[in-house]
């Protein structure tokens, strides 16, 4: 995998902290995350494919959301949340060198 993608896959796991934080929207997650995994060159197809369908996940929590216009998601949809973060989060330490992933 090409330094170019370590270095998208390490940006998509530090907006996933910061939205873990509280410093990050979902939507604002959402639309970075998308925008990342579409400039991946060279990151394997089958681990894109297992990363967007959990991004898909997090798009369809979100326009279920503003469909019924919820200003906080549903309390019943934070735990769907929550386990595709962490399912988002162990597919990045897959690909993530160790360099990378310690921010060196």
């Amino acid at each position: 995998m090409s330094e170019y993608d370590q270095r998208q896959l390490h940006l998509m796991s530090e907006y996933i902290k910061e939205f873990e934080q509280g410093k990050l929207k979902l939507e604002s997650l959402i639309d970075t995350l998308e925008a990342l995994m579409v400039s991946l060159q060279t990151t394997p197809a089958s681990w894109k494919d297992a990363f967007e369908s959990e991004w898909w996940t997090l798009e369809q929590l979100y326009a279920v959301a503003l469909e019924q216009s919820e200003t906080n998601l549903l309390s019943s949809s934070r735990d769907t949340i929550d386990e595709t973060i962490v399912n988002m989060k162990h597919l990045l330490g897959e690909v993530l060198s160790p360099k990378a992933a310690l921010g060196v």
